[in-house]
């Protein structure tokens, strides 16, 4: 389950569906309120961790985003909440939340992928800033494959973004991770002047998208591929899964 951008009313659902697994969710713009996956039928009694998930984060270096870090390494990106409810987190896997950005900022856990900067060293946004963050998500991705080897889902969101782990779990538990399965709410673009090819295609937008494992790792082996054919992150994300691999949205 995911939600993005806040709206104070709904917060009070937020926590209901945590459960037992209550977390301070700070009023905050950052945080989410489009959910992409319902809470019903939720086990909330499930306390085990959550290892089979891994999620890849992009994110820039200017204090606005970094803000955004901050929020969530204080609450959904905080190990324990990935753990069970006494803290207890299992050393055996890696962390379960990556963040990557043109720099590292280590105190807050960002690994920097300088390579993935704008030709014109500005922190750019919309348009320009879109093969970057192309870039920043495939770095996320291998960094999250790498650190979670037995992880069977590869969730792409971005930093304003709030992951209920153990809700998502459930949900997940319908697919079979095994098959290249790409699972995310359907947004579609009617501007095809822009977008070319992409226009009227049903992708993945907004909080969050899901890739099963071996999808994940089909990305990251095309990689350079992949970011020769980027201009639009999620949009042409959709577009790549679905010409070179053959892969349609499951929504």
């Amino acid at each position: 389950m995911f939600c993005k951008r806040s709206v104070p009313w709904r917060m009070t659902i937020f926590v209901l569906l945590l459960g037992r697994h209550r977390a301070e969710v700070p009023d905050s713009p950052c945080l989410a309120s489009d959910v992409l996956f319902s809470g019903d039928n939720i086990d909330t009694h499930d306390d085990s961790p959550v290892d089979e998930i891994v999620v890849a984060t992009f994110t820039s270096p200017s204090t606005h985003y970094l803000t955004r870090v901050h929020i969530a390494r204080q609450t959904w990106a905080d190990p324990q909440f990935w753990g069970s409810p006494s803290g207890r987190t299992d050393n055996s896997v890696g962390p379960p939340v990556h963040f990557v950005s043109e720099l590292p900022q280590l105190a807050l856990g960002v690994a920097g992928a300088p390579h993935c900067a704008n030709p014109s060293g500005r922190v750019e946004s919309g348009g320009a800033a879109m093969w970057s963050i192309c870039c920043k998500v495939l770095e996320a991705m291998r960094l999250a494959l790498a650190a979670r080897p037995n992880a069977r889902w590869v969730v792409r969101t971005n930093d304003d973004t709030f992951v209920f782990p153990r809700h998502l779990r459930m949900a997940l538990r319908a697919f079979d991770s095994r098959r290249l399965l790409y699972l995310g709410a359907a947004a579609v673009t009617t501007d095809c002047r822009t977008h070319g090819p992409g226009c009227g295609l049903r992708h993945a937008s907004g909080s969050g998208v899901v890739l099963s494992r071996p999808l994940a790792e089909r990305i990251v082996e095309l990689g350079e591929e992949y970011l020769m054919r980027c201009g639009w992150d999620d949009l042409d994300l959709g577009l790549f899964l679905h010409q070179r691999l053959g892969v349609t949205l499951i929504d």
